[in-house]
């Protein structure tokens, strides 16, 4: 749902049947009383006083929220939403931790992108009722986190997106915890171990990387194989499968010490 809803949202100031998009400045933002029929909202370059007021007076109409190029350090605005099924949101460099998510008790899909000075996913722990959850740095800059542990709480989520990221303590091993993950996305920046492991507990989960290595899409006059694990360079199919067939021999081997 959330790539759909990234993929229709209109043009800045136009309403499409349920979906809206508007600047984040106040008289945009008060101009909602005036609005009928949005369920989907998308906001761009929101700040504090826009964003409590947004919620404050209009939160319970929308199904989906979907902020871009937040100016916002306090979120704790957010745990009013307790009917907002989707809350998207990309780029925040203000706000250092995220908000008490015990109320926001319709939240199906979550995706929080670009926030560099948030460490701590804690508050996420109380997120029950999600079923699809994004988190990530952007190209350019990575999510720095403590733990990924607060995720296993998540009883009832199906689809975990994690992207340029980077994990202080433990890796990806809590994720072990999450055997009802129906799929999972993981970038390639983490060590071939902690891969396989995963491989072996999560046996229901769909995952890229659960392999010893992924071809990409394409020609494979280039280097288009890559293996599964960090700072291990692209290969070709056709020029290294030697090299392949090593990589894929120590995965397994990786694999065999966890079953």
């Amino acid at each position: 749902m959330i790539t759909d809803l990234l993929r229709n949202r209109p043009p800045m100031g136009m309403q499409t049947g349920a979906r809206l998009t508007i600047k984040g400045d106040r008289q945009s933002v008060r101009s909602l009383s005036g609005v009928e029929g949005v369920k989907h909202l998308y906001v761009e370059g929101i700040k504090q006083p826009e964003l409590d007021y947004l919620i404050a007076h209009f939160g319970p109409a929308f199904e989906t929220l979907c902020f871009n190029n937040m100016k916002v350090a306090d979120l704790s605005a957010l745990d009013r939403l307790n009917k907002v099924q989707c809350l998207v949101m990309a780029g925040n460099t203000k706000a250092t931790q995220l908000w008490d998510m015990t109320y926001n008790h319709g939240l199906r899909e979550l995706s929080i992108i670009d926030f560099p000075q948030v460490s701590s996913l804690g508050e996420l722990r109380f997120a029950t009722p999600l079923e699809c959850l994004q988190l990530g740095g952007k190209k350019t800059r990575l999510m720095r986190v403590q733990t990924l542990t607060p995720l296993i709480n998540l009883l009832r989520l199906k689809k975990l997106s994690l992207s340029n990221i980077k994990v202080k303590e433990d890796g990806l091993l809590p994720l072990v915890s999450m055997p009802d993950l129906e799929e999972l996305e993981l970038p390639n920046t983490f060590p071939t171990r902690e891969y396989a492991i995963l491989s072996v507990r999560l046996k229901n989960t769909r995952c890229d990387h659960f392999a010893p290595y992924i071809k990409l899409p394409g020609d494979s006059d280039g280097n288009d194989i890559v293996v599964v694990g960090k700072r291990i360079p692209r290969l070709n199919s056709n020029i290294h499968a030697k090299r392949l067939q090593i990589y894929a021999k120590e995965f397994e081997r990786l694999r065999r010490e966890y079953m």
